[in-house]
């Protein structure tokens, strides 16, 4: 009798655990220690198809590049110092029959663009980042920038010149926007398994963009944390043109995101993110020195981006 009297027990308790003791919910974090490091890999590529009086103009672009990174110091209040190195970096444009890359693997160093990049490699930045990714501040780039122009050696306003292409690309706003999209997507909330939440930024690089991003966790286990991701992209120069190479141009595009992460449970950092983006809209060319008169014509970008981190 007593041994069925501690069945019922325990069967009983056991229900009561698994009705109301067993909490699923998870509360993702930035959680990082001292000395940590990783290797960090950015791959992106796009294509720009632009349509001017029924002719079809493409451009593609796409960029590698990897960081090793490492874990500064951690503090009480749980946000992280993280030094980025550049480790490689790969960039290629095609435009019709012109192709143009650089690879800072390969050991030809006959193109004063290539020399630059190359002379990036091995520095880097700081980067604050608070418990939810978020950015805090970023230091070193003006001084990383600086310290490779000085190789450069060209006439003053030839140095302005790749002072900005440089800025446009490996510069603050630059670097801000691949963290932010590599990190935008810890919840401010607990979450569980179909639970939807919405992170929200705005990139100021090049082209100014805001994401929405639209979660979902589809999966979870003691390892990591599976996450689809159906967004909105827009990109809206607001009448402020931007400068394509001394041509002034206005855009407004609006487009999707669809893609899958995986987030290692107990870092909170990414594993690897797929992300597509597919914008719609139209870019006008404003009259000024060449350009005789204004053109307004349709446009479309299409993207593909992969992140990766790996512990070392």
């Amino acid at each position: 009798m007593k041994l069925m009297r501690l069945a019922a027990s325990l069967c009983i308790g056991a229900m009561i655990i698994m009705l109301f003791g067993c909490n699923n919910d998870i509360n993702l974090d930035l959680n990082i220690k001292n000395g940590d490091k990783y290797l960090f890999r950015a791959m992106i590529e796009r294509n720009i198809i632009l349509d001017i009086e029924n002719r079809e103009i493409q451009t593609r672009e796409k960029s590698d590049t990897t960081f090793n990174l490492k874990v500064l110091n951690v503090d009480k209040d749980k946000s992280s110092t993280i030094e980025y190195e550049y480790n490689s970096i790969h960039i290629a444009i095609e435009s019709g029959e012109k192709i143009i890359e650089y690879d800072t693997k390969n050991s030809d160093k006959s193109s004063p663009l290539l020399v630059l990049y190359k002379s990036i490699v091995g520095k880097g930045f700081t980067v604050k980042l608070d418990n939810k990714g978020q950015v805090i501040e970023i230091k070193g780039v003006d001084d990383m920038l600086n310290s490779v122009l000085e190789k450069f050696p060209g006439t003053e306003e030839e140095k302005k010149s790749v002072m900005k292409s440089l800025s446009e690309n490996f510069g603050e706003e630059a670097v801000k926007s691949m963290i932010i999209q590599s990190l935008g997507y810890f919840p401010q909330k607990e979450i569980k398994n179909n639970v939807n939440w919405e992170t929200k930024y705005d990139m100021k690089m090049a082209l100014p963009t805001t994401v929405i991003n639209k979660l979902t966790l589809i999966d979870s286990d003691n390892k990591g944390l599976k996450v689809d991701n159906a967004g909105t992209v827009n990109i809206d120069t607001k009448e402020t043109p931007i400068d394509f190479m001394g041509v002034k141009a206005n855009l407004n595009l609006t487009g999707e995101i669809k893609g899958t992460l995986s987030i290692d449970k107990l870092s909170g950092l990414l594993k690897d993110e797929n992300v597509t983006q597919n914008l719609q809209g139209s870019i006008e060319v404003i009259a000024g020195g060449s350009i005789t008169q204004s053109i307004k014509a349709p446009v479309k970008i299409e993207a593909n981006s992969s992140y990766t981190m790996m512990k070392r």
